[in-house]
C-alpha cells in the first residue's frame, strides 16, 4: 500500500486523498474534508478485500470472510428490530441495547458483503436496516438503577459500527441508498449519536476504555460528517489523555488492575478501542500508531498491545493485583495492528502479537463492542 503522507502536527487531521464518489442520487451539500470511505477501511483497502476474496490465490481473508457469512447477521433473511427509545443497562443488557447492537453489525455485515459479492440484495438489505432505525429511534437512556452516563456510554459503542457501514454504502459505489435515505439517518440517528458523544468524555477516576470508546465516537462521527472539530476533539482525547491512562511506559494495559484477578475483559476493550482509532486516524493522515510518550523506546499501543497478548498467552505480573492470565480472553482489532506494524509498516518486533494471531485467526467479533471482522477486513492487507 502506497504510504498516507503523516500529518506531523498535533490534534490536526489531513484530509488526503481522492473522496469517494456518492452511492446514487443528489448528494446532500457538504465540504468533503476527509477521505471516504474513511474508517475502518479506504475505497482502495476494499477493492483489495475484494479481491482476496474473490480469487484464486490462498489468502486469509478468505477465512475471515467464512466466518462472517456464518453469522446471523449476514443472512439476508435478517429482519432488523428498530426502537423508538433504547433503554441500556450496566453491567448487563436489554433486548433493545442488543438489537442496536446487533442490527449495528448486521448493516456492515450486508454492506461488506455488497462490496465482496456485488449482490444488490445486499446493498438493499442494509439499507433497510439503516432505514428502519431512522425512521423509529428517538433517544438512547438510561435503566433504573444504571449509571446516569450509560447512554452515552453506549452509544459509544455501536455508533462506529452503524457509521462503518454508512460509510461504505454512501460513498463505496452506487448502492441505492439515495439522499433522501440519507437525510434522517443523519438528522435523526448520526445527531443523536453525536450528542451523546460530545455530553460526556468518559469516567475520569477509572475506566479509560470509556474514555477511548469515547474518542472513538468522535472520530468517527467527525469523519462521517466532514466534521473536523469533532474529529479533533476524539484525536486529542484518545491521545493526549486516554493513551497515557490505558497503558503504561513498560506497556501495562492498567485496565487489568480494575479487579482482583484482573479485568480481562475490560482490558481487551482498551486495545480493541485504540486499535480501532488508530487506523481511521491513519486513513485521515494522522499516525497514532507510532505515538510515543517522553521516554518511549517502542510506541506505547504496540507496547501494550504485546502486553496484552502476553497476558492472554501465558499470563503477566501486574503492579497492582499480582500474576494474571487471561487465557479464554477473545480480542479483535489484532489483526488491523498487526497488519500496520509488520506489513504496512514494519520494524516493530511483535513476538507475542505474532504468537497470539496464530491462536487467533480468524477473528470474529471479540469483546462485541467494536468494529468486528479484521481478520477479512486486515489479514495481509498491507
Amino acid at each position: 500500500m502506497k504510504a498516507i503522507l503523516l500529518v506531523a502536527l498535533l490534534g490536526v487531521a489531513c484530509g488526503g486523498g481522492t473522496p469517494g464518489a456518492p452511492s446514487s442520487g443528489a448528494e446532500p451539500p457538504r465540504t468533503r474534508v476527509f477521505v471516504h470511505p474513511g474508517l475502518i477501511n479506504t475505497r482502495a483497502e476494499l477493492d483489495r478485500i475484494k479481491a482476496a476474496v474473490n480469487g484464486s490465490a490462498a489468502h486469509p481473508m478468505k477465512a475471515g470472510w467464512n466466518v462472517l457469512r456464518s453469522t446471523s447477521q449476514a443472512s439476508l433473511s435478517y429482519r432488523a428490530t428498530p426502537f423508538a427509545i433504547v433503554h441500556v443497562e450496566g453491567s448487563g443488557s436489554t433486548g433493545e441495547e442488543n438489537a442496536l447492537r446487533n442490527d449495528a453489525v448486521a448493516a456492515y455485515a450486508h454492506a461488506l458483503q455488497w462490496v465482496v459479492t456485488g449482490d444488490a440484495a445486499h446493498a438493499q438489505k442494509a439499507i433497510q436496516i439503516l432505514d428502519a432505525w431512522s425512521a423509529m429511534l428517538q433517544d438512547i437512556v438510561p435503566t433504573a438503577g444504571s449509571p446516569g452516563v450509560q447512554d452515552e456510554l453506549e452509544a459509544a459503542w455501536y455508533a462506529p459500527m452503524w457509521l462503518a457501514a454508512a460509510e461504505i454504502l454512501r460513498d463505496y459505489g452506487a448502492s441505492g441508498w439515495t439522499a433522501a435515505q440519507q437525510q434522517p439517518f443523519d438528522a435523526r440517528m448520526v445527531a443523536l449519536f453525536q450528542t451523546k458523544a460530545m455530553a460526556w468524555a468518559g469516567s475520569t477516576g477509572c475506566c479509560p476504555n470509556q474514555g477511548i470508546s469515547v474518542a472513538l465516537s468522535r472520530m468517527s462521527i467527525g469523519v462521517y460528517r466532514d466534521d473536523r472539530a469533532t474529529f479533533d476533539s476524539g484525536l486529542r482525547h484518545v491521545r493526549d489523555t486516554m493513551l497515557p491512562r490505558a497503558i503504561s511506559s513498560d506497556g501495562e494495559v492498567l485496565e487489568l488492575n480494575r479487579t482482583a484477578g484482573g479485568d480481562c475483559g475490560h482490558a481487551a476493550y482498551n486495545i480493541e478501542g485504540l486499535f480501532d482509532a488508530a487506523e481511521i486516524a491513519w486513513h485521515q493522515g494522522v499516525d497514532l500508531y507510532d505515538h510515543r510518550l517522553a521516554g518511549d523506546a517502542s510506541p506505547r499501543l504496540a507496547m501494550g498491545l504485546e502486553g496484552l497478548s502476553q497476558c492472554i498467552l501465558s499470563g503477566v505480573g501486574t503492579s497492582q493485583v499480582g500474576f494474571v492470565r487471561c487465557g479464554s480472553q477473545k480480542l479483535n482489532s489484532v489483526e488491523i495492528a498487526f497488519n500496520h506494524y509488520a506489513n504496512r509498516r514494519g520494524g516493530v518486533a511483535l513476538p507475542q502479537t505474532t504468537a497470539l494471531l496464530a491462536t487467533l485467526r480468524p477473528t470474529n467479533q471479540g469483546t462485541s463492542k467494536f468494529i468486528p471482522w479484521d481478520t477479512l477486513t486486515h489479514a495481509e492487507l498491507r
